[in-house]
């Protein structure tokens, strides 16, 4: 609502909001319980990974979210999952400098 846009191939599902002059395009995916308002609520990353896709980073109540593949969860358990999934290969190291850049983006 709002002067949001939903545009692409986007997605936004669950008790997701999307509002103000907030954009969500291309690939994104916003869900679960995400409040997405502005530019500074999300980030979309990719392609990366193994599958060369796009990761999903926003937002909610009281959390930093990840919607990558079928991973939806914290921050913090995405980090950890790709220490198990990938540990130090290409796609780690890929994964682990985006999670820094996530951490200074949105100052967690």
């Amino acid at each position: 609502y709002g002067n949001a846009w939903v545009s692409g191939h986007a997605r936004v599902y669950g008790n997701a909001r999307v509002y103000g002059n907030a954009r969500v395009y291309g690939n994104a995916w916003v869900s679960g319980d995400a409040w997405v308002s502005g530019d500074a609520d999300w980030m979309l990353v990719g392609p990366i990974g193994s599958r060369d896709s796009f990761t999903t980073i926003f937002r909610e109540e009281d959390r930093l979210a990840v919607s990558c593949g079928c991973f939806y969860g914290s921050l913090d358990d995405f980090a950890k999952q790709v220490d198990e999934n990938h540990g130090d290969n290409e796609h780690g190291k890929a994964y682990r400098a985006m999670i820094d850049m996530v951490r200074i983006r949105f100052g967690a």
